[in-house]
């Protein structure tokens, strides 16, 4: 029997819009609503003339040559700007339409005063990667249009990719108006109900916690300059972490919290930092799993507001399954294939271990007993190292989630998993009386309290 009786994938069409629910729908359709939707095709243009004009750029002066709209994001060439350029190189008019050297040299301006590393964008390798404002996060494979992105590019001295223009665009905003029903949930939507109401004509209804809320909302305290400020969040900081109680502190860039990082050092306070950066990025569960510790310290950007569950005394589950996780995949997982062997440097063998300060304590002879005997069983039965990373990481997956379950090796390791649960639970469950709530600490305009308090609820 066949479901779709089709000739061929052309007579495959989308049906009409007709209903949409959104997740997050205050940071979709309010806070990103002009992000545009973009498809665009490939345009070459010469990479040469992008360095050059990173240079002009780079050697001309704000408010002599050019002035800047920080808030709309535009930059506008002065007279002497005009003249200059085009003496230096050699053309009659920046907008000869044989030339077009403007949009270069204009862009390229942006790129210095308006699109900052670690804050905008970071470097990984040899490419540029887009920081989005909201969360935080890296937005894998976008990029600028209209030349922007490789005027980032020749700001760093990095080799220009082809430069992409715009067939077609759509803002977020009147995409979704599109639909005749709209609806979605959030937990910070009351606070922007006059602009659901009369932008999108959605009404919000206000859903009653389960339990009262007993957050603890301290007065704003706001400083002349930035340098007082970070040094009153690190006494703070201080203050907190001596008492054992976790600390969660928001900042608004990957500057911002590097630069606190630095600082902590400098005070001897130990922490951990997530951050858009390739390395912190890796190990985003293990750093949210562990900022409810006892004595915990975590500096975050916008990736730790929404959606992030943060457990006080530490995230047993988690625990279990990265322990689980550092005994099996040893075992059962293939080295990668298809990777050059050098004779003078050998590639670096991957590896599971984890820090053992991560787990709250060590295991049981008891359950390290029924964990090596899981292991061996789904070694034996699967074969040694035979299965792929992601094969090997569905079926661990598998193995710790809840439901019934046939298959003999799947039901050894999560007999195992329990066990380690409950083992380190007991110790979670200590911490967690210990250290009462979690202080959060946000610093800028990213982390209002409206954005994070549906995380703090869970603190207490």
């Amino acid at each position: 029997m066949t479901v779709f009786d089709l000739q061929s994938v052309d007579e495959l069409v989308l049906r009409d819009f007709n209903y949409c629910v959104i997740d997050e729908v205050d940071s979709i359709l309010i806070d990103e609503a002009r992000t545009p939707l973009i498809i665009s095709g490939p345009a070459e243009r010469p990479s040469g003339r992008y360095y050059k004009a990173s240079k002009i750029a780079t050697a001309f002066e704000r408010d002599i040559h050019y002035t800047v709209d920080e808030k709309r994001k535009t930059v506008l060439l002065t007279e002497q700007g005009y003249a200059d350029a085009e003496e230096i190189l050699d053309v009659k008019d920046l907008y000869d339409p044989r030339e077009q050297w403007a949009s270069y040299i204009l862009n390229a301006i942006k790129a210095k005063e308006l699109f900052l590393r670690d804050v905008n964008y970071i470097i990984r390798g040899k490419e540029v990667l887009i920081v989005d404002e909201f969360t935080g996060r890296v937005m894998q494979g976008r990029r600028w249009s209209d030349g922007l992105h490789q005027a980032v590019e020749a700001k760093e001295g990095l080799p220009i990719q082809n430069e992409t223009v715009t067939l077609a665009s759509i803002s977020y905003q009147n995409f979704f108006l599109q639909f005749p029903k709209l609806c979605g949930m959030t937990g910070t939507a009351a606070t922007e109900s006059a602009e659901f109401e009369s932008i999108y004509k959605l009404k919000v209804t206000i859903v009653p916690t389960n339990k009262p809320m007993i957050r603890k909302d301290e007065s704003d305290v706001v400083f002349r300059a930035t340098t007082g400020k970070w040094q009153a969040v690190v006494v703070e900081i201080s203050r907190m972490h001596k008492t054992g109680r976790p600390v969660l502190v928001g900042t608004t860039s990957v500057e911002q919290s590097d630069s606190l990082s630095e600082q902590l050092r400098e005070a001897g306070i130990p922490h951990e930092v997530l951050n858009a950066k390739p390395e912190n990025v890796e190990r985003e569960a293990e750093i949210v799993a562990q900022s409810g510790r006892l004595g915990a310290v975590t500096i975050a950007t916008n990736m730790a507001g929404r959606g992030t569950d943060i457990i006080l005394g530490g995230n047993a589950e988690f625990m279990a399954r990265l322990k689980l996780r550092e005994m099996l995949m040893p075992r059962v997982v293939r080295p990668a294939e298809g990777v050059f062997v050098s004779v003078k440097k050998p590639p670096p063998t991957k590896t599971w271990k984890v820090n053992e300060s991560l787990f709250p304590c060590g295991l049981s002879k008891e359950n390290s007993r029924l964990a090596e005997e899981a292991v061996q069983l789904a070694s034996k039965t699967w074969g040694q190292k035979s299965l792929t990373e992601l094969e090997a990481e569905e079926r661990l997956s598998y193995s710790c989630e809840k439901g019934p379950v046939r298959d003999e090796v799947i039901a050894k390791l999560r007999s195992a998993f329990l066990e380690i649960v409950k083992e380190y639970k007991g110790y979670t469950d200590e911490e967690r009386k210990k250290v009462t709530g979690c202080h959060c600490i946000p610093c800028g305009k990213f982390w209002l309290l409206r954005d994070i308090c549906f995380l703090i609820l869970s603190f207490f």
